[in-house]
């Protein structure tokens, strides 16, 4: 594996097992102060991840072949945007609480989904080769029972408590299910010979421990944060190697590039984050404020719904033009290595 490749795979993997592992303990450090301020980095990351979509619109690949579907690229981002502001600020309290269940199932799914390109991009970079169906329909089925799980770790501050007993019976069928899977990875790792100690094993048993957390710790940072940061994290390594890629097409410089995916992800973050803390502090008080900082956490939900929907088709290799894209900017992974110089005849007759 050459040094672009064991980059890349060294950097998901750590983007995906440090938030988890610092949010799974988390409890046990929560008053101290350097772990409080990398918990803010972290939680920003997660959030502004989504506006990092925007990097693709930049890129003149991506505009001249998967914006030809102007309808998913163009017009279904500006809808979702105003209908979800205008239905959640419209919307009473139960029905906003419906809105965000709604929301956070779909959320959980668009997670699980990541991890089975994670898998196999890391599976091309270390061997060459595709994720097998086994591994690939695992990581499905973990995203679906990922759904189960989740209403009960944030629905209940969204829902009345007559709902609670239901979230409670999902979460509780969710384990059953998720333990199922578990067995089934463990026979997926015994059946394709896979090592402990290999890059692929750790990533494998990395991803199927990757909603652990959901069922086998109690707190918010733990039981969400844990793999919800995790999959932030991962879709920027990705979108920064997007970023840098038209650099590679002569159209603008690495460091202009690098000054986008910057700006882009701070500074539209920072704008993409703030509604939620509004929603939480004092200034949600008063009818107008409460309507317009409600418009705002809807326009947010609704823009990650694109982002959702957005993703779902520009990282689908089964569809020609992702694939074609997709190969082009990751082609560092897809290529594969030189063959050995032949020996020399005097050599070879030794």
């Amino acid at each position: 594996m050459d040094k672009s490749k064991s980059t890349f795979v060294v950097a998901i993997w750590l983007a995906t097992i440090f938030p988890m592992l610092f949010f799974v303990l988390f409890w046990s450090y929560d008053s101290f102060a350097p772990a409080l301020g990398i918990k803010e980095v972290l939680v920003f990351l997660g959030a502004a991840h989504v506006p990092a979509t925007l990097l693709f619109y930049r890129d003149p690949r991506f505009r001249s072949g998967l914006a030809e579907n102007k309808m998913l690229f163009y017009v279904i981002p500006v809808v979702l945007t105003l209908v979800g502001a205008l239905v959640f600020a419209l919307s009473p309290l139960l029905l906003q609480g419906v809105f965000l269940c709604g929301y956070w199932c779909w959320q959980s799914y668009h997670y699980g989904k990541q991890n089975i390109g994670v898998y196999a991009f890391t599976s091309v970079a270390t061997s060459g080769k595709s994720t097998d169906p086994s591994s690939k329909q695992l990581f499905v089925l973990l995203a679906w029972v990922s759904v189960f799980g989740t209403l009960k770790v944030l629905g209940r501050s969204a829902m009345p408590e007559e709902y609670h007993t239901y979230f409670n019976m999902a979460h509780g069928l969710g384990l059953v299910l998720y333990l199922g899977l578990v067995a089934y990875a463990v026979v997926i790792f015994i059946r394709n010979r896979m090592s402990l100690f290999s890059v692929n094993g750790v990533m494998f048993i990395t991803l199927v421990a990757f909603f652990g957390p959901l069922y086998f710790t109690d707190t918010i940072e733990g039981a969400f944060l844990s793999y919800a940061i995790a999959h932030g994290v991962q879709y920027l390594v990705f979108m920064a190697i997007i970023a840098s890629g038209t650099e590679k097409d002569g159209q603008a410089s690495l460091w202009l590039n690098i000054g986008w995916f910057v700006l882009i992800v701070v500074g539209v973050g920072m704008i993409f984050v703030m509604p939620n803390r509004l929603a939480g502090s004092e200034f949600y008080t008063g009818d107008m404020a409460r309507f317009t900082i409600d418009l705002a956490v809807g326009a947010v939900l609704g823009a990650t719904m694109a982002h959702f929907l957005i993703d779902a088709y520009t990282w689908k290799l089964s569809n020609p033009t992702s694939r074609t894209y997709i190969l082009q900017r990751f082609k560092f992974l897809f290529a594969k290595p030189a063959p050995a110089a032949s020996k020399a005849p005097a050599e070879a007759a030794e």
